[in-house]
């Protein structure tokens, strides 16, 4: 397989098969249907050139994302907080990797990194960037 991720695709390929005349229908590690378009092959696909087959729908067979841990040792179905102090400082770090703006908004409500950047800001201020080992109940 290529260095392709399981739901990416490889849009230079595509457009190599589109000019061929092929079906080009994005499939799974990078492959496209290199199926005659008009030939009927309804709900199967398959990549001549990576000779990978999938149906229709493989995109719900994603492999389920590995999610880091919790923070400081915390259990996932504790009701225990981080360290606000290693918050803030993991929170600065995201910032500085993601930059300004928009972060994620959900309906009306939208979460900026600003807003992000303030709360670390004053959590550093209030208590100071002393930072203690963890002592696993979440303070």
């Amino acid at each position: 397989m290529s260095g392709f991720g399981y739901l990416d695709s490889d849009h230079a390929k595509m457009q190599r098969y589109i000019a061929r005349g092929w079906c080009a229908l994005p499939g799974p590690y990078g492959a496209a249907c290199s199926n005659e378009q008009g030939v009927s092959h309804r709900y199967a696909h398959y990549d001549s050139g990576d000779d990978t087959s999938w149906t229709d729908g493989w995109e719900a067979d994603a492999p389920d994302p590995v999610l880091p841990e919790q923070p400081d040792d915390i259990a996932d179905d504790s009701h225990d907080y981080p360290d606000p102090r290693r918050a803030a400082d993991r929170v600065n770090a995201f910032i500085s990797e993601w930059g300004d703006g928009l972060v994620d908004q959900v309906g009306e409500a939208g979460l900026y990194a600003r807003d992000l950047a303030s709360l670390a800001r004053f959590t550093l201020d209030t208590l100071g960037p002393q930072v203690d080992e963890p002592r696993g109940d979440g303070s």
